[in-house]
């Protein structure tokens, strides 16, 4: 969820990306992209030249841009609810939280499945923001997480404990903001935290296995206002990036004991990194190259070695 409050307006990227209309960039991005994706195919043939078959719990808006993702590969990917012991399937990828939850209750599947299942009381963590901040705090990760805020320390941001996609998250800027959201800002329901100044943001897909980073694809987002909020508002620009603060990442998530595949949401102020929110799931940013992971699954749990 992006929060962007920057006080000036000034350019986010430097060098030639200065430069280059927005039209420019996606079409930079899209070559890239497909470049990219190339060389996982052809690894992806070399490591796994019998092919699995795949099913993705049902999520229509993100459907087609997966199955693009592996095409020219030798899995047979199929959409729909999660079954029971994971079904005839090799891989099972739960995509919404209901599906997690689903999944994190059938141990069979989660024995044999080759993307780990979190346990149901750290999915319940991961989904109330002031519960995990507490926790990242208690584990010495402090310096990675907005401090609280208190009302009149403008700006701030209001938002709720349980949300998706920073449908109930708000900027406040002054008095008259924290007039309209008077309610919400006396609910135990909603926190209050800093505002991270800045308008990009970054997703960190990271796929966690053993304890140890396996996997990680970071998508970057440049939004369209100082003060725009991301999976609500518009994004100018989405493109994948270089990995960064990976070994962040992986310090907080093997102390919640995190295992399988997440979304952290982060955004950086002097080049560190605070944690917006951890989805413990498939992100929607990585519908493209999800394709890419395949490989770096616990495949040896899916044999039974």
């Amino acid at each position: 969820m992006a929060l962007a409050c920057r006080k000036t307006s000034r350019p986010v990227w430097g060098g030639m990306a200065r430069l280059l209309s927005i039209n420019t960039l996606k079409s930079i991005r899209k070559w890239r992209d497909r470049a990219f994706m190339l060389g996982e195919r052809v690894r992806d043939w070399l490591q796994l030249p019998a092919g699995k078959r795949i099913l993705f719990s049902t999520w229509p808006e993100v459907e087609d841009s997966v199955r693009r993702g592996f095409w020219g590969m030798r899995h047979k990917v199929t959409f729909g609810p999660v079954p029971a012991g994971g079904g005839d399937f090799d891989l099972v990828v739960p995509t919404m939280i209901s599906a997690l939850g689903v999944a994190a209750a059938d141990s069979e599947l989660r024995r044999r499945n080759p993307l780990p299942i979190p346990d149901p009381e750290l999915l319940d963590l991961l989904d109330d923001k002031a519960a995990l901040n507490a926790r990242l705090v208690s584990a010495g990760f402090s310096r990675h997480v907005p401090k609280p805020a208190v009302p009149g320390s403008f700006p701030l941001v209001l938002k709720r404990r349980r949300d998706s996609r920073g449908v109930n998250s708000f900027v406040i800027r002054g008095p008259r903001d924290e007039d309209a959201h008077r309610e919400c800002l006396g609910s135990a329901d909603y926190l209050l935290q800093e505002c991270i100044e800045g308008e990009t943001e970054y997703s960190a897909h990271v796929l966690m296995i053993g304890g140890r980073l396996r996997r990680a694809l970071t998508v970057e987002f440049r939004m369209g206002s100082d003060r725009a909020i991301h999976g609500r508002d518009p994004v100018l620009l989405m493109r994948r990036c270089r990995n960064r603060h990976t070994g962040i990442f992986e310090g907080i998530l093997r102390s919640l004991g995190f295992e399988g595949l997440c979304c952290i949401d982060n955004k950086e102020r002097g080049r560190i990194p605070y944690v917006l929110e951890i989805n413990p799931r498939f992100g929607y940013s990585l519908k493209p190259f999800f394709a890419a992971f395949v490989r770096s699954l616990d495949w040896d749990r899916a044999a039974g070695k």
